[in-house]
């Protein structure tokens, strides 16, 4: 039984192979992973403006810091407030800081929606019911725009602009237009009609309406408005047309000033009080001047009443009808009592 012995010598010639199996030492040579980037990644910019969001929005509050209350601006509850992030946040247009003129119109627009509770308008709301058919039915029959849309503030409904692109009529008759008139009225410096009749506004009107020189036609009849004539009223001397009857205002009417221009003027159905002055004489193109319903007494100026028979006064209505009358006036084309 013969058994086979190894041997015990090793060869003395390598194998010229090497092993296929895989070495168990450590690499001496690093991993060439890819190296992080020793710059930061670009912050993102807005396309157009050429700044970060951030920028943008710090831009902008200044802007409109200098032209309102900046508490307004950073409270919730303000539609100022409400305005400025619609302008930053959800308006499709995204105007650039650079353009600061019309970012204050556009602005001052979007507080007159939110200010006028602008998602309960009957007609062109940017939050519209089934009912709102905007562009294609009166009032707004011609393709306008809704409020707060993407498009050129002068598409939308209600306004219409000059060759400049500034807004020169903002027009709303039974709209449904609450709320109240916001001082920034004032920053609407082009407008030359102002209408928003026959709807549920509150308030006094701001005195800043003064700030609109170029202003020759307000009506703001059939609403729920309350205080006296703001002094401002009296820097509007080119107004031809002031139709404030129909509200709760008060006051005096002693003051009312001298408009030379104004040829349709209508109080009535008011609180005001006081006697009408002898100076409405100088309002030499007066055809209307309606003052019943009110609290006024005295007798007619004779200065007033040369305007029927020398002058355009065509319709002159006051409470002189009673025993004594609230007015006398031997010149009234229509006494009520």
């Amino acid at each position: 039984f013969t058994f086979s012995i190894p041997s015990v010598t090793p060869s003395s010639f390598p194998s010229r192979n090497p092993t296929s199996s895989p070495s168990n030492l450590p690499s001496y040579i690093p991993s060439r992973s890819p190296q992080p980037s020793l710059q930061p990644s670009p912050t993102p910019t807005l396309s157009g403006c050429a700044m970060t969001p951030q920028q943008r929005r710090d831009d902008i509050l200044e802007i409109l810091d200098n032209v309102t209350n900046p508490v307004h601006l950073r409270n919730s509850s303000f539609p100022q407030y409400q305005a400025l992030q619609w302008l930053l946040e959800e308006d499709g247009l995204v105007l650039c800081p650079a353009n600061d003129k019309h970012i204050v119109q556009r602005w001052t627009l979007a507080i007159m929606y939110y200010a006028t509770e602008g998602d309960q308008w009957f007609r062109c709301s940017n939050s519209p019911s089934p009912a709102d058919n905007c562009g294609s039915e009166p009032p707004f029959q011609n393709g306008e725009r809704r409020f707060l849309s993407s498009f050129h503030e002068c598409e939308w409904a209600g306004l219409v602009c000059n060759i400049d692109r500034c807004v020169t009529e903002f027009e709303f008759e039974r709209n449904n237009i609450v709320g109240y008139i916001p001082t920034e009225i004032g920053l609407l410096r082009e407008l030359e009609v102002l209408g928003m009749e026959q709807g549920g506004l509150q308030g006094t009107i701001p005195n800043e309406i003064g700030q609109l020189e170029n202003l020759v036609f307000m009506d703001l009849d059939f609403n729920l408005l309350t205080g006296s004539l703001p002094p401002g009223l009296l820097s509007l001397t080119k107004i031809q047309q002031l139709d404030l009857n129909d509200n709760l205002l008060t006051g005096s009417i002693n003051d009312v000033g001298v408009f030379s221009d104004m040829s349709f003027f209508q109080l009535h159905d008011n609180f005001f009080t006081g006697t009408v002055p002898e100076d409405m004489g100088a309002y030499s193109k007066l055809e209307i001047f309606t003052l019943h319903g009110t609290s006024v007494t005295g007798t007619m100026p004779d200065s007033v009443c040369f305007l029927r028979t020398t002058g355009n006064l065509k319709s002159l209505i006051a409470d002189c009808l009673g025993s004594p009358p609230e007015i006398q006036c031997s010149c009234c084309t229509d006494c009520r009592a």
